[in-house]
């Protein structure tokens, strides 16, 4: 059902369910999440960042190692989904969850 790069899609989904925080709209996430909760990168990014861009999310929060393959898209891919890069788990859990 889900591969590597959904693994991090499942820990925000699990930390928003137990701690009652919200994901925040218009935001996508594609990451591995290492043993050492570090955040790792995904292949095939061009064609989840186009369904982000699809799917109408302002925002894809990625690993710091996928930012160099992000940053050579098409000025038009980028001008639709801004990239948002995380090192870790806390980051990915601040980038994405808030209170409402």
């Amino acid at each position: 059902m889900f591969g590597k790069s959904g693994s991090a899609a499942i820990l925000i989904a699990l930390y928003a369910l137990a701690s009652g925080l919200f994901v925040k709209k218009n935001i996508a996430v594609s990451a591995v999440i290492r043993k050492n909760r570090q955040i790792g990168k995904v292949g095939g990014l061009r064609y989840k960042v186009m369904a982000a861009a699809k799917a109408r999310k302002s925002t894809v929060v990625l690993s710091t190692e996928n930012k160099t393959e992000f940053m050579k898209f098409e000025k038009k891919v980028k001008k639709s989904v801004k990239g948002q890069y995380v090192r870790d788990a806390a980051a990915l859990i601040r980038a994405m969850l808030e209170a409402r």
